[in-house]
């Protein structure tokens, strides 16, 4: 038997030979309960006051209005810190073959392959192209490894000598919004640029 009271009743009283699982809404004002009864009591948002009979322990479930819950801060979840934008910077993957693993699975995170395939073509970076760069983060502690942020892969573009095709730009899910795929095109023109480059072609 389910009781479902609400309208603000005033007195709730039980017999000793019902014993239902109540659940209270709204502005509940007063429950008295027969010492013999010990029912599962949900008291929801707004209840005003619950008397129980000294032999009466029910177990009570309490759900406080979302709006009201204060957090302790030090049971806060910890966010990752953003890194600066000042402190990136651009390498080849074949100049930084222990990423390789956090490479792929940036890309794969966007576009799914195997694992053995994607690590295959990464390890065919070089600087006679195509070169895939990484725009790298530092790690959150000095010891740690640099961060991968995005990637973007550059290949030579036939019969034009002063281009670059730019494939596979990827920035990882948790940064972007925030200018770190801008970041990432800005260090290409800067790499392309500096090596005698004149054009770059993006694909989408």
């Amino acid at each position: 038997m389910e009781l479902i009271l609400s309208n603000s009743p005033a007195k709730l009283t039980l017999g000793p030979a019902c014993q239902p699982e109540l659940t209270l809404r709204f502005n509940l004002t007063k429950l008295t309960l027969d010492p013999t009864h010990q029912p599962e009591v949900t008291l929801s948002p707004r209840l005003a006051e619950l008397t129980l009979d000294s032999t009466c322990h029910p177990e009570m479930t309490l759900r406080p209005d979302p709006a009201e819950l204060n957090l302790d801060p030090r049971h806060q979840p910890e966010e990752t810190p953003l890194p600066s934008l000042a402190e990136l910077t651009l390498e080849p993957v074949h100049c930084r073959p222990e990423l390789l693993d956090a490479c792929a699975d940036l890309i794969n995170d966007q576009w799914p392959r195997s694992r053995a395939s994607r690590l295959h073509s990464l390890g065919q970076s070089s600087d006679a192209f195509p070169l895939c760069l990484m725009l790298l983060s530092p790690g959150l502690t000095p010891e740690a490894a640099p961060i991968v942020v995005g990637h973007a892969r550059l290949s030579r573009v036939l019969d034009l000598p002063q281009s670059l095709l730019v494939e596979t730009v990827v920035v990882a899910r948790a940064f972007r919004g925030r200018g770190f795929g801008r970041r990432l095109m800005e260090g290409l023109e800067v790499f392309a640029r500096d090596r005698g480059f004149r054009r770059l072609h993006l694909t989408t």
